[in-house]
């Protein structure tokens, strides 16, 4: 199941025209791009931004720009980072054939991986890194000329989606290997420091899970604090499942996780898939799911460490659901004070929302509804407890900031 949408840009850095915004929770942060949205023009026909993450008080969005990786690095402000890549804040990435970014990971040291797919000279897609310097130029110190592409291990085309950085430097990206039609499956690969596949992982430094009988897909990943990967996504059995994988830091599965390693939730009886995941400091882990049983229908779930539902979350049963219906649910994640944090999109607007870390939804913040028809990918939360949004408004690629 490749997750693609594509969003399309126009000549210019610009910042969009909106509704005005209070500065109530939830709502367009004025003080980003003067209204809440900022666009990011590449000269391109064809563009997208997929996902965000913060670095130090700058946002690095990714993309792809007519078949090849886009990064856009903004300040704090929303303007372009005239530090990053050449002084317009802005760069593309050629693998050679067409290829597009998904996920970004940061180095301690603020350097960049960002990651996503590239196809070979026959067409079959690779998952496919590039590391990028401080400054936005390719890391040589990272396979040579920063950049990185590596089969599945099942053979079938595969797509990096999400990455994260251990603290030994090494690179763990995870997506799906896909051969387009039935047959597919979670695909991870550690790369190390030097962008060398890690042999030290599973043995030739790559696992492909197979959850369902149709196809998997991881999705988003972190590490516990024990080093132990943590992936969510989908499993396909007729129906689409919410899955969530925990590996040990050697590639194999965790059976001190849901005995297995593996735990799938049938949470509709429609379809259900994991878009977000974060983990509490005890190494919870926190789902945000998009439910469709004919209409949407987001759910929070938490997992305890040892992968059960979480008895002390929600209703007992370790899920919070029925606040949002109609809505699409993004992205999530766990904000300092140890709240979850949310971002939906009704196709009309786009609404984000606040749970407790017991599970009691914030009727205080409410589902804050910004009336925009922005179409919105992914979020993450800044250092000020803010939801940082990427996606397109208006038909161009745009970083959208809510108020904390």
């Amino acid at each position: 199941m490749r997750r693609s949408t594509i969003w399309v840009v126009t000549a210019s850095w610009v910042v969009l025209a909106a509704a005005p915004a209070s500065a109530a929770s939830g709502q367009l942060d004025t003080s980003f791009g003067g209204d809440g949205i900022v666009a990011v023009d590449f000269g391109g026909t064809s563009e997208e931004f997929k996902n965000g993450v913060q670095v130090g008080s700058k946002v690095v969005a990714v993309g792809a720009v007519d078949g090849d990786f886009a990064v856009a690095r903004l300040r704090a402000g929303g303007a372009p980072d005239a530090n990053f890549a050449g002084g317009d804040g802005r760069r593309t990435i050629d693998f050679g054939h067409e290829d597009g970014a998904y996920g970004v990971a940061v180095y301690p040291d603020r350097r960049v991986a960002v990651v996503g797919w590239a196809n070979d000279a026959s067409g079959d897609a690779r998952l496919a890194v590039a590391v990028l310097q401080r400054g936005g130029g390719l890391d040589s110190s990272f396979s040579g000329d920063g950049l990185a592409t590596v089969r599945s291990p099942d053979g079938l085309p595969a797509f990096g989606y999400d990455a994260v950085v251990q603290p030994d430097g090494k690179l763990v990206v995870v997506g799906e290997s896909y051969d387009g039609v039935n047959d597919g499956r979670f695909v991870v690969c550690r790369f190390t420091r030097k962008g060398r596949v890690d042999r030290t992982f599973s043995g030739d430094g790559r696992v492909a899970l197979n959850i369902g009988s149709e196809t998997d897909g991881a999705w988003r990943v972190e590490l516990t604090g024990t080093g132990k990967i943590v992936m969510a996504g989908w499993s396909q059995k007729s129906t689409y499942r919410t899955a969530v994988a925990r590996l040990l830091p050697g590639g194999r599965l965790d059976a001190s996780f849901s005995k297995d390693g593996v735990r799938v939730l049938d949470l509709v009886p429609g379809n259900d898939y994991a878009l977000g995941l974060a983990l509490t400091t005890d190494d919870g882990v926190v789902l945000g799911v998009h439910a469709d049983n004919g209409g949407a229908d987001p759910h929070v779930v938490k997992l305890t460490p040892r992968g059960r539902n979480d008895p002390g979350f929600g209703g007992g049963d370790g899920i919070v659901s029925n606040f949002a219906d109609g809505f699409r649910l993004v992205d999530i994640g766990v904000r300092s004070d140890g709240r979850i944090l949310g971002v939906t999109s009704s196709g009309i607007s786009i609404a984000s929302f606040l749970v407790s870390a017991k599970g009691v939804y914030s009727t205080h913040y409410g589902l804050a509804i910004t009336d925009t028809t922005a179409e919105i990918e992914a979020m993450h939360v800044d250092g000020l407890g803010r939801p940082v949004i990427t996606g397109r408004e208006g038909g161009e690629a745009s970083v959208i900031r809510l108020q904390a």
